[in-house]
């Protein structure tokens, strides 16, 4: 048995921890649950209130970006943030989202909720399709339970914004 080099502990520990909360599990074995301010969170927070793009516009202009990249790891998962879908990607690439129509990455094959949405990507829209992706438009076949924190939520999609912005690799 393979054992870990001491340095490399800490990001492995981070990239179980992530996996597991993307797909809904329990924190790993020492690791605190989330406040409970966040699971309880105030009728005011409900999915209505994110879909305010000024409030969405303001939580991304303050949001921590670099946390916003460790908080991707749960969607590096699936995504890419390179102008072209990577092979072994199981879902679209992000690079440039926000401003593109749903379902219209070439290539890739969508299910009918999303390529039938007429939905054109807005960080308000992502805001709310982050939040819980099968609330928010029923039958797509994306599944991840969704962000519940508005700032994190913001965090990635400064995140992707900032990364949509650099020039592709030649």
């Amino acid at each position: 048995m393979r054992q870990i080099k001491p340095a490399l502990a800490p990001a492995l520990g981070l990239a179980i921890a992530l996996a597991v909360t993307a797909c809904g599990g329990p924190p790993p074995a020492g690791q605190a649950e989330a406040p409970a301010a966040d699971a309880a969170a105030p009728a005011a927070e409900a999915p209505a209130a994110s879909a305010d793009a000024g409030d969405v516009a303001a939580r991304i202009a303050a949001a921590d970006v670099n946390k916003g990249k460790v908080l991707f790891l749960q969607c590096r998962a699936c995504h890419s943030l390179v102008p072209e879908t990577e092979s072994g990607k199981i879902g679209p690439t992000l690079h440039g989202v926000i401003g593109r129509a749903a379902g219209s990455v070439p290539g890739f094959t969508y299910s009918e909720a999303v390529a039938n949405s007429g939905i054109t990507w807005s960080a308000a829209e992502i805001d709310k399709w982050l939040e819980r992706p099968s609330d928010f438009l029923p039958g797509n076949k994306m599944v991840f339970v969704g962000v519940q924190a508005p700032a994190d939520r913001a965090a990635i999609i400064a995140f992707i914004q900032q990364e949509s912005a650099k020039p592709a690799a030649p």
